[in-house]
């Protein structure tokens, strides 16, 4: 028998977040929850670089990285603050609604995520400082620098 459901704009996804985070009770399962992520971010950010052999900006490509953080759900600011070093201030979590219950996994997760948006972008960055939550609950700021 089907049932008929009216499809809904936004997902609840408390109840998948309550389950799994069941599964990362230590923290070498969140260890490995942050790798994924790092690799999840390495291939958003992959999935909007330039072609091969196309004419890349001197620095970091900031175009690239910024796209990335939008498929990911964040609203992105960035600030140069030198030639090789840029502060990353990232909106709208968008996991914002599991911090209550999940803050240690949502960070570790964000973490882990933006290292591998960082190292994937061209050329490499290397994040320098991290800070979950700076301002609000729905606000981290982030600095990085060129490899």
């Amino acid at each position: 028998m089907a049932v008929d459901v009216e499809p809904s704009e936004g997902r609840d996804h408390k109840l998948l977040a309550d389950i799994l985070s069941g599964l990362l009770t230590t923290s070498k399962q969140r260890d490995q929850a942050e790798e994924l992520a790092r690799e999840w971010g390495a291939y958003l950010v992959g999935r909007t670089a330039p072609r091969p052999g196309a004419k890349r900006p001197s620095g970091p490509n900031l175009a690239t990285l910024q796209d990335g953080l939008a498929r990911a759900g964040f609203t992105p600011r960035f600030r140069r603050t030198g030639k090789q070093t840029v502060e990353i201030t990232l909106r709208d979590c968008p996991f914002r609604d599991l911090l209550d219950e999940h803050r240690a996994l949502v960070c570790a997760v964000h973490h882990g995520l933006l290292e591998g948006m960082l190292a994937a972008s061209r050329p490499a960055l290397r994040m320098t400082s991290f800070e979950p939550l700076a301002e609000r609950t729905t606000v981290c700021r982030l600095t990085a620098r060129e490899d």
